[in-house]
């Protein structure tokens, strides 16, 4: 598709694209910003005792949780703004339909069901015939075994290289002894 007009240009960048239907990205784990505060401040607060609360950011002391969450608010409204940050980041990426995604699985067929014991057949063996023979046997270089005296040959020929004398290489060392 080309685009004609620098209008046309634009309008196609400042668009909204199409989102996510909002069932399946609740089902991917879209963030509630509200919780995800709650939460924040939760984890900055700690239980000293019955009435004596802590907050963690700053190490003040309140006697209920609603202090706390009200001087998070008052005095750090930076840590509040980059966990609403975080999540509308992450919200934003969730409903993007062209984010990167695994790919579809393809559905595995189900197992077959498994037989029991008493309908389990036991393959019956080969026959004498079909039975597995030794090397020789197969390609037919002897039928019998060997007598028990027989000299046993465990190489055909002797080498064909010849030795090689290394002895002038290193005499020009030895000639001064």
């Amino acid at each position: 598709k080309i685009l004609n007009t620098r209008d046309e240009l634009f309008k196609s960048f400042t668009s909204n694209p199409a989102k996510v239907e909002e069932a399946e990205a609740k089902k991917l784990g879209l963030k509630d910003e509200e919780f995800e505060i709650d939460k924040f401040v939760s984890a900055n607060s700690q239980e000293l005792a019955k009435d004596k609360w802590l907050c963690t950011l700053s190490g003040k002391k309140f006697k209920a949780l609603e202090f706390i969450r009200k001087h998070i608010f008052n005095k750090f409204p930076e840590k509040l703004d980059e966990v609403k940050m975080e999540v509308k980041f992450f919200n934003n990426y969730i409903l993007d339909p062209g984010r990167p995604q695994l790919p579809e699985e393809k559905l595995q067929p189900p197992p077959k069901a498994k037989k029991m014991r008493s309908e389990v057949t036991t393959p019956a063996p080969p026959p004498a015939a079909v039975q597995k023979k030794g090397i020789h046997a197969r390609l037919g270089v002897r039928e019998e075994p060997p007598p028990r005296n027989a000299v046993r040959v465990t190489y055909a020929t002797t080498d064909p290289r010849g030795l090689i004398d290394y002895s002038d290489i290193d005499s020009s060392i030895f000639e001064d002894f």
